[in-house]
Parts: structure tokens; sequence; C-alpha cells
């Protein structure tokens, strides 16, 4: 089994080649989302953070999704974009990491 690691972003722009572009995206990389007909996630194998595979009929994005794309996408589309996006920036928490018993934070009952 590969170990993943960083996550891309796929824009599927040529239609025509949809099934090609699912297709190669299914051999190079573990597809993580699948939003037909136009985007989907992937994670590359962690010895390839930063080899995103070459696939035409397919726009990658590993770091920010620039916003004029963001805009263009239809609106189920723009969440899907956005939702990744925000899951890449990490959680804060409250008290993440601390004792169940530090001052200030009631422990579970």
């Amino acid at each position: 089994m590969t170990e993943v690691g960083r996550e891309a972003l796929v824009l599927i722009t040529d239609q025509d080649r949809r099934p090609e572009v699912i297709d190669e995206l299914r051999r190079s990389a573990t597809v993580v989302q699948l939003l037909p007909p136009r985007l989907a996630t992937i994670a590359l194998a962690v010895g390839q953070r930063e080899v995103v595979p070459e696939i035409a009929g397919a726009t990658f994005y590993v770091d920010e999704v620039p916003s004029e794309v963001v805009n263009s996408l239809l609106p189920q589309e723009q969440v899907f974009a956005r939702g990744w996006q925000a899951r890449r920036g990490g959680k804060n928490r409250s008290g993440d990491q601390l004792s169940w018993d530090t001052p200030g934070f009631t422990p579970p009952e």
C-alpha cells in the first residue's frame, strides 16, 4: 500500500476527455473525491509530493486555487473547492493537545 501525502484539486477542463482523464488520474494517483463532471481531489504518493501528474484536459492545483477560477465554477463546485482549501488549513481547537484536567477546561463525563 502506498502512503499518501499532499493533495491536489483537479479541474477537468476538456469534458470530451473526461473518461480518459479520470482513468489517468486513477493510474497516477489516489482519487480521494470526485464531483462530476469537472472536479476531483487526489492524494499524491509521499515520495512524489511535488510531482503532479500531467494529464491533457486537466488542471491541477496543489496550493491555492485562484479566486477567478473558484468564481467561474458552479455553486456546488465552489463549495467543493472551498471545502478542499479549508480542509488543508488545519484545525484550531481551544485546548487541543491539553490534558483533560487542565485548569479552565471541563473534563468529559
